[in-house]
């Protein structure tokens, strides 16, 4: 349902339902990714790189995806977006 929210491009949405989803999912790196997604979309790249380093350090295939995603694009250049993709 966050994807969804996120295809909609209602990114407050998407983070409140995640936020929630976190409660009863915090293993899964997807949560985390896709919550980094949002705060992206939404122009808050220190948050979404926090998130996305959460979601490599659960599944380093998250790393990949990250560096082929257009809704990271804005980051992409960054250093630490850099270091934290290398981590796989």
């Amino acid at each position: 349902y966050g994807a969804a929210k996120i295809s909609q491009k209602d990114y407050p949405g998407a983070v409140k339902f995640l936020e929630k989803a976190l409660e009863y999912k915090e293993k899964e790196g997807l949560v985390y990714y896709l919550l980094a997604d949002a705060h992206s979309m939404m122009g808050q790249g220190d948050v979404a790189l926090d998130l996305l380093k959460k979601a490599i350090q659960k599944d380093k295939s998250f790393s990949i995806l990250a560096q082929n995603e257009p809704d990271f694009e804005a980051l992409w250049e960054d250093k630490k977006f850099k270091l934290i993709t290398k981590l796989a």
